[in-house]
């Protein structure tokens, strides 16, 4: 599924996706929401695994207005990471989002801005819609090759993370019609500015759905990024042996009640 540059209205940029048999058009929109600026830049290791989205909460609103909020949790040390509910749950390890849905859901939204990484403690990770450095204007330097959301039809193991019983080879299939994917709360790193590529919200709206609602497995595909965690601030040189001194003249004056 290409996806192609639309407009630009003011801080929104839309996308929009061609449509073929049996897929899923994508619409993509930005909103500025509220800015983040880290001091810090894109990890060297751009590519994210579940395990780098620990933190995250997951809101999965269904048709009926009820909603359940999930924290994303790490499934091994190194890879796989999901939150599961009563009615949904989400799963990524290298290769996209694996989503379940048993009751009828209408949007579905990912905040990473809580996230962290357990495997080599990193700081959160963002969302990235632009492809490589140079190749795309407002794309933010180190961030690499970035994409937004597209549905895929994917080959599950022969049981998915879900407990589904697949045959072998057996895929699940893209949901039929079309979704809003919204990006908010644009990110920039380093101290400048924003460049309109990283943001630390997806919402997914499936209202425009052939069913008006999404239910049952489905996987996609958006890049994320893993930001550098934020070097110590060093203390001043004398510092320590101040608070060393402190330290002792405490313990002096214990010693001298216990006298």
């Amino acid at each position: 599924m290409n996806i192609k540059h639309i407009a630009t209205l003011g801080t929104a940029v839309l996308f929009g996706s061609a449509m073929t048999a049996g897929a899923t058009s994508v619409t993509v929109v930005t909103q500025d929401g509220t800015p983040f600026a880290s001091t810090v830049g894109v990890r060297d290791d751009t590519g994210s695994r579940g395990v780098d989205l620990v933190g995250a909460k997951v809101t999965a609103t269904y048709s009926d207005t009820s909603s359940e909020v999930l924290t994303w949790g790490a499934l091994d040390p190194f890879t796989a990471g999901a939150a599961q509910g009563t009615d949904f749950g989400i799963y990524m390890d290298f290769e996209g989002f694996d989503i379940r849905a048993t009751k009828q859901l209408s949007m579905l939204k990912i905040d990473l801005s809580t996230s962290s990484s357990i495997a080599d403690g990193s700081g959160q990770s963002v969302f990235d819609i632009l492809t490589a450095e140079g190749l795309e204007p407002g794309n933010t330097p180190s961030s690499s090759f970035g994409f937004p959301v597209t549905f895929d039809d994917k080959p599950f193991t022969q049981v998915s993370f879900f407990g589904t019983l697949l045959a072998p080879g057996e895929t699940t299939e893209a949901p039929a019609g079309s979704v809003i994917a919204t990006y908010s709360n644009i990110v920039s790193v380093g101290g400048a500015a924003p460049q309109g590529d990283l943001f630390s919200t997806l919402a997914l709206d499936f209202g425009g759905l052939d069913s008006g609602f999404f239910f049952g497995e489905a996987n996609f595909e958006t890049d994320v990024d893993t930001l550098r965690i934020a070097a110590p601030v060093p203390l001043p040189a004398g510092l320590p042996l101040l608070i060393a001194g402190l330290g002792g003249l405490g313990l002096l004056r214990i010693r001298r009640k216990r006298r």
